[in-house]
């Protein structure tokens, strides 16, 4: 081994004692990604994605304590920025971590108008490597796509004629259902039901009234 070498490891053995001792003797706080296991950075983005106006997308993080003493978080966490009302924290992580543990807590999007939207998390705490650990939160609200309606027809065959309840041609929307009509039967007939059902509609349909 060289003496350059030997002066190297040494160094390098000094930073590991160095950063060893910094994160066992006090909290030290890492923001973890539940889905996907990815550590952030404190000031890092993340992004939520794109969500339809009106609705929502919950992602959930860990917070862990790497450090031999308790973290202390200031709660409840909350967003700030331009789009904060877009943004909020359904499930707050615990006041305090204990060494080696970790908490959880989700960040839910919530879209109420189409477009960019963005706003900073501040994670304040006792921590030695970031006291006031920054997230910054981006996401798309997008446009939901038009409900797409059907029509339903109700055939009464020339037997019945329509006394109330539904009208004979209805337009439903996709997966609801429509109102069957009262019917008034003709003398010389008994009405026993419909042909299909039409409590869920997904396609125009006809729906023909049975007699015996």
């Amino acid at each position: 081994m060289t003496r350059r070498t030997g002066a190297i490891l040494t160094l390098l053995l000094l930073v590991f004692i160095t950063n060893a001792a910094a994160i066992g003797n006090q909290p030290y706080i890492d923001v973890i990604d539940n889905n996907t296991g990815t550590p952030l950075n404190s000031g890092d983005t993340f992004d939520m994605g794109s969500v339809n106006a009106g609705s929502n997308k919950d992602v959930k993080f860990l917070i862990r304590n790497r450090g031999s003493y308790n973290l202390n978080i200031t709660t409840p966490l909350t967003m700030t920025g331009t789009n904060a009302g877009q943004f909020s924290i359904p499930t707050q992580p615990a006041a305090t971590v204990s060494s080696g543990s970790s908490t959880p807590f989700t960040i839910r999007f919530a879209p109420s108008s189409t477009g960019i939207h963005r706003a900073t998390l501040y994670i304040v705490n006792n921590s030695s490597n970031a006291n006031r650990f920054i997230i910054n939160v981006v996401g798309m609200g997008k446009a939901a796509p038009a409900m797409e309606k059907h029509t339903v027809i109700f055939e009464l065959g020339g037997k019945a004629e329509r006394q109330g309840g539904g009208a004979l041609t209805q337009q439903v929307f996709d997966g609801e259902g429509a109102t069957a009509p009262q019917l008034q039967v003709n003398s010389g007939y008994k009405f026993i039901g419909w042909d299909k059902q039409f409590k869920s509609i997904y396609f125009d349909t006809t729906v023909t009234a049975q007699y015996k």
